[in-house]
């Protein structure tokens, strides 16, 4: 396999680790912990919640508020014509 398989095969066996173990899926990863810290209930996440909600600041999916800085909505500021 190629570095970039690799990387990508690691990621998808993360993924599924994830969910195995933890019984979350990535729509609670995505969604459910901004909203938490939105909400101001940061203090409950769980140890591996944090660092989730770290990395997404980092990768600029959300501010350190649990605001969505990228909205992939297509329905959100336009219509969609078929």
């Amino acid at each position: 396999m190629s570095n970039f398989s690799q990387k990508l095969w690691d990621e998808i066996m993360r993924q599924a680790e994830m969910n195995m173990t933890d019984g979350t899926c990535s729509m609670y990863r995505t969604i459910a912990i901004p909203m938490k810290v939105r909400q101001g209930r940061y203090s409950e996440l769980k140890d591996w919640e944090k660092l989730l909600f770290h990395d997404g600041i980092r990768n600029g999916n959300w501010s350190k508020n649990g605001i969505h800085l990228k909205n992939n909505n297509p329905y959100n500021n336009r219509r969609i014509t078929e």
